[in-house]
């Protein structure tokens, strides 16, 4: 959370997402953001929770120089892969929904995705 007064935050995928790494790191800070907000919070942050949730992945790499991935079957991710300005300088498309990322920019797509409210595991 972004302090922008006193006792009100900005929250955003990214804020949420922070360090987190991978889809357990994502559900404690879930679980953080619900004792210091509400034991039960209201809808839109459960949807918001959700969200967070539906958009953690993690993909296998199928190669030493680029790192191959097959895209979940999420159509905002795909989306977001082929038409983003951004992660299309780093993220070459194949066929079958694999992508192709350099070894060298995986930090920076990953860091673009979170942008976006996708927390992407590569390994």
């Amino acid at each position: 959370m972004a302090p922008v007064w006193k006792n009100i935050y900005k929250v955003d995928f990214e804020t949420v997402l922070g360090k987190s790494n991978n889809r357990k790191e994502v559900e404690v800070q879930i679980r953080i953001f619900k004792q210091i907000l509400a034991k039960k919070p209201p809808k839109i942050w459960l949807d918001f929770f959700k969200e967070l949730q539906k958009k953690s992945y993690q993909f296998t790499n199928l190669n030493e120089e680029y790192r191959i991935y097959q895209l979940p079957n999420n159509p905002e991710l795909v989306v977001l892969i082929v038409r983003n300005e951004c992660l299309k300088k780093y993220i070459m498309n194949a066929e079958y929904h694999n992508i192709l990322i350099p070894n060298k920019d995986i930090s920076k797509v990953k860091k673009h995705l979170k942008k976006s409210g996708f927390l992407i595991e590569f390994d």
